[in-house]
């Protein structure tokens, strides 16, 4: 799945061009277990989630990843250096108990 969304980003952005439904859908899993996925990288630290507001649709809106520059990058160096200025720079590591596996996983 991490090569999916790498493959996946928006120049000079960082942002994800796939949706939750469509990682689900492309790495044939359940869009659950992506948000599961993303919720550990943004734990993390790689990621971060926006919610984008759909004219007509009511609640909070769409989420969106986008890929912490410091993690990954697709477009001029001058733009990532601007946006990775505001990110984490240290990414948490955990192991163990603190992140264990899930089905599916293996050690």
């Amino acid at each position: 799945m991490s090569d999916l969304v790498l493959t996946h980003i928006e120049p000079n952005t960082g942002l994800v061009t796939l949706t939750r439904e469509e990682i689900a859908q492309t790495a044939e899993i359940k869009p659950q277990e992506v948000s599961r996925a993303m919720t550990r990288l943004e734990n993390l630290g790689a990621i971060t989630r926006e919610r984008v507001k759909i004219p007509g649709l009511k609640g909070p809106g769409m989420v969106r990843y986008r890929i912490n520059p410091n993690v990954g990058w697709n477009g001029k160096l001058e733009k990532r250096e601007v946006l990775a200025q505001t990110a984490p720079t240290e990414l948490r590591v955990v192991a163990g108990k603190d992140f264990p596996a899930t089905s599916g996983e293996s050690d």
